[in-house]
């Protein structure tokens, strides 16, 4: 296997680092090595999928004639007439985009965005710089949402059951045979004469399920139904809310609080469980925190240290200094152990804590707990002890009581808490769901109205929600798409999307924002849920009105309420609006010291009873992006998985269980069965498989993306065990499934992509990330220590562009998290189109940036061999990789027609009208970042769907090569409005690229390489700083700061 190993500088002794992707790669089975020797996998390069008779041969045959004919035509103007507006809509100029402020809602809670108009069409969504909650960046679901809102599978017609339209008349017929459907007048009529019969009742056997909402104009509205309607009763339910956490701060302080960590400002960060930089609210904050507290450049900079324990590899353990993998059980005995070591002395609880250390210690394992406590102690405050929302609230309510002892707890400390707003702060959806379960199955519900839920997929399986709502005699639906309790109900409403209503909400630190459309609703039916609410009371009302009429109470005394609303409609956010924080809480000792006396460990999971964790999807969330092309193809961060979930396990379950990737399993979990393919994960604990939620859709037909992904996992969660199910089994079945996993392409075999080093070696040596280069490593070995740039000399005159623009991009790989938010950003900015799980196997994905990760292990020599040893807990490093617009590009020289050239200020620039697609640039790219349309694939796009695209970027044809330009559309745009307002161009305010401008960590630079005080200048200069491949002497603009971990040294 000696031809596989990617290596850095050797570490002392005989041991040698090497990243590898896969057990694949580090087993060398037969296939990965037909991967390397072929370079692309099968079916790339040959025909198959395509109806084109031409052969190979043939085509190559006619080359030279069209070099010529490309070069005459390829800047033809259309012969097309365009119509120009003969009356401009009041604020729009032809060709330039508006950008508006708004705000959307995930989890209850607001995200401010920006959103980029083209004509009157929404295209693009970004961060608000003013909102507190993005920081100006966004994730990769707050990008996927405008693809949900053009998504031509959303809900169009008001449905009725019993009363479908005939053949040809379905949800997505044409105007002609719309008419066959209930109208919004049928709905109309049907609630009036409901309607009186509910208030005759005084509202008795009405029940609305909604989500949790934070939005005042809804929750007055709610009111006032209870007004009206005294019996009438509304449930919340969220199969992903955040009830666990007000429950463990009630339990802690009495008083259920919301937990907010300034990881900026923290030293020593302990994660149990806890996925902060991922699917934890609010994860965009809280990134762009923690990433400043990593943000080194110059070797006096400071670092914070990371440790984590978890049972799944999450974004948040993928970032860890120390990483410890065990089951989601032990993880709860570790916090009561760590606070076993931290509270002592006086303290009430230490001598009840003192039964659990000595359980979890018995065997010596545990060691690196007394280092963490002794870690937490020296930071003296300025550090914080995360529990997820996932571990029990005993656990939750100890990790806030080890911040109050360590005194994180203080002002100008690390953690603080707030109220939570009014919507969220009763927290008991589970309770709600449940209780609504048995009202059902009692007769109680005369009439339940879903308003955007969609019980029948995600509620608990032991509440066994479709049987009982098979039972109401009147059940109405409103949602986006006609989903699985669509497909049940009386009455299906077609929902609004955000972006073309009005509402409002209120983000995770209380600040208020207001919801404003951009467009009309694309569907007439739709309406908001304000104005459902509005509905059901029997008026009529517009959400505007509403939304106003509960902004007006917000607006300050002595300024005119007109002035005040457009102001707030121009920023999107209230200022100085956050919740203030609570005055540091006390303990309640009482409370806590029963529930540890009351508390009984579980049974640690073993082989024969294997522990079951629920996740959401980082990607599909709870499921309402299932139908989202974007979020299905772009690879899960970890896994890398793409169109599936899996049963994740660790090697070690797995060869108990004799299984291996893509073998089919039964997981049986209380005699519930779901059945999945299995995927080993380095780093999984042992015992223990990881579900994820959100996959295993039975939507309508239509909803093409999402039939037939993955596995439903919500068939085997319960309300009892929402999180963490113990006393499984797992069967296999003998079948397999094909997963398609994305990890092994792009694979550049053999070669020093990845720099690292540690906080403590970066400062006590004069080490650069150069030195590990080839380049690096001869001039040493010559010993006149000359730096890379010296040794890439060309023998010919090559371009000067020490004048003018130079643009150049620095991505710091000791920041970056890989989110894969970038690749998102990417998709909605350039047009690029989703290829499906098919074409993603042969290789053929079109994303013009990916984020390869890479799992750190040891060789260690042993004489003249090198045995690998794998570890189940590698160390795991992430790399964004765009296009690196090389000075000297390998890909221009080898093109027959100049497709791909460079521009004056160093771009590598591609011409589509000319590239006739011989994929010569493809294969000649060390970088592998060039992208072939082997397919028309955007040329069935539904209507909606093309009104999506960015027309400052050309649309791609078949048989075109296409890769990253740095957003070439954004420098010109740039460029012009520097030009018009007569001044100079600054980088970071006037031109971000996509991948930029989307990153809640900050990790990517961009500007101009000539102008020495700009940001990208000047990290370009750190002794972090280091061109992938530079040994190649191509010259990449692209460059990368090198990784710095910082573990702790033990004395």
């Amino acid at each position: 296997m000696t031809d596989l190993q990617i290596r850095t500088t050797p570490a002392s002794g005989a041991a040698e680092k090497v990243y590898w992707r896969s057990f694949d790669q580090l087993a060398g089975t037969p296939e990965f090595q037909e991967i390397l020797h072929r370079e692309f996998p099968e079916g790339i390069a040959d025909s198959s999928g395509l109806d084109d008779p031409v052969s190979r041969r043939r085509f190559l045959g006619v080359v030279a004639a069209s070099v010529a004919l490309a070069g005459m035509t390829s800047c033809r103007k259309p012969e097309r007439e365009i119509l120009p507006f003969n009356k401009t809509p009041e604020g729009m100029i032809p060709g330039l985009p508006n950008h508006y402020a708004t705000a959307l809602t995930r989890g209850g809670f607001g995200y401010g965005v920006v959103v980029r108009s083209n004509d009157g069409r929404p295209t693009k969504i970004e961060g608000n710089e003013l909102h507190p909650s993005t920081n100006g960046a966004t994730d990769s679901l707050l990008q996927a949402e405008i693809l949900n809102f053009y998504d031509p599978a959303r809900s169009k017609h008001v449905r009725r059951k019993g009363h479908e339209a005939p053949a040809g008349a379905g949800d997505h017929a044409d105007h002609a045979t719309a008419a066959a459907h209930p109208t919004n007048e049928d709905f109309r009529s049907f609630w009036s004469e409901h309607l009186k019969s509910i208030a005759g009742r005084a509202g008795e056997g009405l029940h609305v399920l909604m989500p949790p909402t934070t939005s005042p104009t809804l929750l007055r509205l709610v009111e006032m139904l209870r007004g009206e309607l005294g019996k009438v009763r509304f449930h919340s339910w969220s199969p992903l809310g955040i009830d666990s956490v007000l429950e463990g701060t009630r339990l802690a302080f009495g008083r259920g609080l919301m937990p907010q960590y300034d990881f900026a400002a923290a030293d020593v960060v302990a994660s149990f469980d806890s996925d902060f930089l991922g699917a934890d609210a609010p994860t965009l904050a809280w990134t762009r925190g923690w990433a400043a507290s990593r943000r080194i450049t110059e070797r006096e900079g400071r670092v914070s240290r990371l440790w984590v324990a978890e049972a799944t590899h999450t974004l948040t353990g993928s970032n860890a200094d120390h990483r410890h993998r065990m089951s989601s059980t032990d993880v709860g005995l570790a916090v009561l152990a760590l606070a076993g070591q931290l509270l002592v002395g006086g303290d009430p609880l230490h001598s009840v804590l003192s039964k659990f250390t000595g359980k979890l210690f018995a065997d010596g394992k545990p060691s690196w707990l007394q280092s963490l406590a002794e870690d937490l102690k020296a930071a003296g405050g300025r550090c914080c002890v995360v529990v997820g929302p996932r571990q029990p609230l005993l656990i939750q309510a100890i990790g806030h009581a080890i911040n109050v002892q360590l005194g994180a707890v203080a002002p100008g400390m690390t953690v603080s808490y707030v109220a939570p707003p009014a919507g969220i702060d009763r927290g008991v959806t589970f309770g709600d769901i449940v209780e609504l379960a048995t009202a059902m199955k009692a007769g109680k519900v005369d009439t339940l109205v879903c308003l955007d839920a969609n019980p029948l997929y995600d509620a608990p399986a032991d509440l066994g929600i479709a049987e009982a709502f098979a039972q109401v005699p009147h059940t109405i639906h409103a949602g986006l798409w006609v989903d699985e309790t669509a497909l049940e109900s009386e009455w299906h409403i077609p929902l609004s999307h955000e972006l073309e209503q009005w509402s409002d909400t209120v983000a995770y630190d209380g600040t208020p924002s207001v919801v404003q459309p951009l467009i009309a609703p694309l569907h007439a039916p739709s309406r908001s849920p304000i104005e459902l609410i509005v509905e059901l009371m029997g008026e009529s009302k517009d959400a505007w009105t509403a939304v106003r009429e509960t902004w007006q109470e917000r607006a300050p005394a002595g300024q005119p309420f007109e002035s005040f609303w457009k102001k707030t409609l121009h920023d999107g956010v209230l200022p100085r609006s956050a919740s203030s924080d609570v005055p540091t809480p006390p303990i309640d000792l009482i409370a806590l010291k029963n529930a540890l006396v009351a508390h009984t460990p579980a049974v640690p999971p073993s082989r024969d009873a294997l522990e079951v964790v629920f996740r959401p999807c980082p990607k599909l969330w709870d499921g309402r992006y299932a139908n989202n092309s974007w979020q299905q193809e772009t690879p899960s961060p970890v896994e890398r998985l793409t169109w599936d979930n899996a049963v994740l396990v660790s090697r070690k379950t797995a060869g108990d269980l004799g299984v291996a990737n893509s073998d089919v399993v039964r997981v049986t979990v209380d005699g519930r069965s779901v059945e999945g393919a299995i995927w080993i994960q380095p780093g999984h604990a042992d015992d223990c498989v990881t579900l994820t939620l959100g996959y295993g859709r039975r939507m309508d037909p239509h909803c093409e993306v999402a039939a037939g992904r993955g596995y439903d996992a919500y068939r085997v969660r319960t309300s009892t065990a929402p999180w963490t199910a113990l006393g499984a089994r797992v069967e296999k079945t003998g079948a397999t499934y094909r997963l398609v996993v994305t990890q092994e392409h792009g694979t550049m075999e053999g070669r020093p992509l990845v720099r690292e080093n540690t906080l403590a070696g970066f400062r006590s040596t004069d080490w650069k990330a150069t030195d590990e280069s080839p380049l690096g490593q001869m001039a040493k070995l010559h010993g006149h220590g000359q730096q890379e740039s010296d040794l890439t000399k060309s023998l010919f005159v090559e371009q000067d562009y020490s004048t003018g623009y130079r643009w150049g991009m620095v991505i710091d790989l000791n920041t970056c998290t890989g989110c894969g938010a970038c690749v998102t950003a990417c998709v909605a900015e350039n047009n690029i189109p989703m290829v499906g799980k098919e074409s993603v196997s042969r290789n053929r994905e079109m994303f013009w940036n990916r984020v390869d990760r890479y799992f750190e292990g040891v060789d260690t020599r042993v004489g003249l061999l090198t045995i690998q040893e794998p570890t189940d807990d590698p160390k795991v490093v992430y790399q964004m990789v765009p296009c690196m617009q090389c000075e000297n590009a390998p890909c221009e020289s080898v093109c027959p027609v100049a497709a791909t050239t460079h521009t004056a200020e160093g771009l590598n620039d591609m011409v589509y009208n000319r590239c006739i697609g011989t994929r010569y640039c493809s294969n000649n790219c060390p970088y592998k970042v060039r992208r072939f349309n082997w397919f028309a694939f955007n040329s069935d796009n539904a209507p909606e769907r093309k009104m999506q695209f960015n027309p400052d970027v050309t649309v791609r044809a078949r048989g075109v090569m296409e890769k990253c330009t740095y957003c070439v559309q954004r420098i010109n745009a740039g460029k012009f409005r520097a030009k018009v307002e007569a001044r100079k161009l600054k980088d970071l305010a006037d031109i971000k690229t996509a991948c930029q401008q989307v990153c809640p960590a900050e990790a990517v630079t961009f500007g101009d390489l000539n102008d020495k005080d700009s940001r990208v200048a000047k990290l370009a200069q750190s002794p972090l700083n280091y061109a992938m491949l530079a040994d190649l002497n191509v010259k990449p603009r692209t460059t990368y700061l090198a990784k710095i971990r910082n573990p702790r040294t033990e004395s």
